[in-house]
């Protein structure tokens, strides 16, 4: 929740460390409120490989773990 300002390092580095071709990033919004969202849905466009889930609401850890 709240991680718009590591989103895009996260991915780009997860990206350069991998090799594998079949590699799929999920993420999962958990009610954020500072525009994590908007960036989620940039990285989904600009990445084939990113998926994106967005809650409306915070619904905690286990609820992410079991959506993911």
């Amino acid at each position: 929740m709240n991680e718009r300002e590591t989103l895009r390092d996260l991915t780009e580095g997860i990206l350069a460390n991998t090799t594998d071709h079949a590699t799929r990033i999920f993420f999962i919004n958990d009610g954020s409120t500072d525009d994590s969202h908007k960036v989620l849905d940039e990285l989904a466009t600009k990445y084939d490989c990113v998926e994106v889930l967005h809650f409306p609401q915070n619904r905690g850890k286990s609820a992410a773990l079991v959506e993911g």
